[in-house]
């Protein structure tokens, strides 16, 4: 089972603590309380009827690269 959804379950599910939900995946509560969060604030309640890839999805969403500069504004540079 995914860590993520087994957090979710033991939240909601069994009512552990962030601690007793840390030492029973074997991660630390503030661990924990980044899952509960991100699941917040994707929307996500329990029972999940997700897929574990869709569940990531949205737990975890793909970020742009930073690094990339952003494209100029062809339009306004061969109007100048």
């Amino acid at each position: 089972m995914l860590k993520a959804r087994e957090i979710l379950r033991l939240k909601h599910e069994v009512g552990l603590s962030l601690r007793e939900i840390g030492k029973s995946c074997n991660c630390g509560k503030t661990s924990v309380s980044e899952v509960l969060e991100r699941a917040e604030n994707a929307g996500v309640t329990w029972p999940i009827e997700l897929s574990d890839k869709q569940l990531m999805s949205l737990l975890y969403p793909p970020v742009g690269n930073k690094n990339t500069p952003p494209e100029p504004d062809i339009e306004y540079v061969f109007t100048k």
